[in-house]
């Protein structure tokens, strides 16, 4: 399904839901207003930004270009994806985010002005710039980071994590 213009899940109960079989393209942004509920398990691709202030279960992939605001609820599984599509994008909000694998599909600047635990991370070629927050990969195998050319670097106290293997 195409959708071209901005799509909000309203307050009050709302449920979008995008079942396995599912892909809904937005040619804008999607926002999910609080006491809204956002129930993936398919696919979404955003040609804009994703806002969430309410709760968003996540079981399939997401595509964003924009930014992500993530001031509500997230519940993503492990096997989950979140792709950044984007050539320069934030990811920013006043709740914990915790993603399945986080991978930056298109080169350029990521910034994450919010600490992001994920299970797995590829960076690509892209730059991902910690600023005072982490980015924390939870796995401990040995493939649970992987880049080409990319990088991750912090002007103040931010960082790459990472779990390591238990001997």
């Amino acid at each position: 399904f195409m959708l071209n213009g901005q799509l909000y899940v309203k307050g009050g109960g709302t449920v979008l839901t995008v079942s396995s079989n599912c892909v809904l393209f937005v040619d804008d942004s999607v926002v999910v207003e609080q006491d809204a509920t956002v129930s993936l398990s398919g696919e979404i691709s955003l040609n804009g930004s994703l806002v969430n202030q309410g709760l968003f279960s996540q079981q399939g992939t997401i595509q964003v270009s924009g930014n992500f605001i993530q001031d509500g609820e997230l519940n993503a599984i492990p096997s989950s994806e979140f792709q950044l599509t984007g050539t320069e994008q934030f990811i920013s909000g006043s709740n914990p985010i915790e993603l399945g694998r986080l991978s930056c599909s298109v080169d350029g600047l990521k910034t994450l002005t919010q600490t992001v635990r994920c299970q797995r991370l590829e960076i690509n070629n892209s730059r991902i710039f910690t600023q005072n927050d982490s980015l924390i990969v939870l796995q401990g195998l040995p493939d649970a980071v992987s880049r080409n050319n990319g990088w991750v670097y912090s002007s103040l106290n931010g960082g790459l994590l990472r779990n390591l293997v238990q001997v």
